[in-house]
């Protein structure tokens, strides 16, 4: 995964959908390999998500792509 990608995070196993949340990747965790800073909440504003502050997130609850929860 590399900066700007849609993803989307499994909070754990079995999750149900409705828990998946989407984001895109802010930047790589330049301390471990582990995690990367993805911004979750932007007011919808995906375009802006730089202006936002991105939440340290362990790479194996990411997926590539955006979900639909419904």
């Amino acid at each position: 995964m590399k900066t700007g990608d849609k993803v989307h995070y499994i909070p754990f196993k079995g999750a149900d959908k409705s828990q998946w949340e989407n984001g895109i990747v802010k930047s790589i965790n330049e301390y471990n390999n582990t995690t990367l800073f993805v911004v979750f909440n932007c007011n919808e504003e995906w375009d802006r998500y730089n202006d936002y502050t991105g939440q340290s997130t362990k790479i194996n609850q990411l997926r590539k792509g955006w979900i639909n929860a419904q």
